[in-house]
């Protein structure tokens, strides 16, 4: 039995030693998320050469459109980054307000990542955007238990591809409405 105790301890502790070296920070004032990283500017366009394979999400969004729901579902990060950018507050903005307006919704806020990491760090900065996410629906008003949170690392590309073209569309949080 302690060996299992033992183990729970190790697992919190390697978790919160995790998430705790991040530097996220939340300003309650001004009610916006923000998080201290290098600010670095990547050309996301595709070079010459490189080749990139985009794979596409399963069409349920034009269901969900005709519902009123936000067209775009999908947020980016910057390389080893889970700060909300000015772009992505746009795009939550119309979530918290449809999510708002439809308190019997539910979403799933997926974190992902590019390939670049360990598994165990990807899973874990996954979670970091997503619950990122999370705290700015909340902030903007979206009840805590309307939203869940998961993270999938690397292991679901959303291109394919080890170029930057590719990393920075797999370094993202997918709205998936249930």
């Amino acid at each position: 039995m302690s060996k299992i105790k033992l183990l729970q301890v190790l697992l919190v502790s390697g978790i919160l030693g995790v998430v705790g070296c991040s530097s996220a920070q939340v300003d309650d004032a001004a009610g916006a998320s923000t998080t201290t990283t290098d600010t670095t500017t990547t050309d996301t366009t595709p070079s010459a050469g490189s080749e990139v394979m985009v794979i596409e999400p399963p069409v349920e969004t034009e269901t969900m459109t005709a519902m009123g729901a936000p067209d775009i579902s999908v947020v980016f990060f910057a390389f080893d980054s889970f700060t909300v950018d000015a772009t992505s507050r746009s795009v939550l903005d119309a979530h918290a307000d449809y999510l708002r307006n439809n308190p019997n919704l539910v979403v799933v806020l997926e974190g992902h990542t590019d390939e670049r990491g360990s598994a165990e760090y990807n899973l874990a900065l996954g979670e970091n955007r997503a619950k990122a996410v999370q705290d700015y629906l909340r902030l903007r008003g979206v009840d805590g238990a309307q939203m869940y949170v998961t993270s999938f690392g690397e292991m679901k590309p959303a291109a394919r591809g080890s170029n930057e073209s590719a990393w920075a569309l797999n370094r993202r949080v997918e709205i998936q409405y249930q």
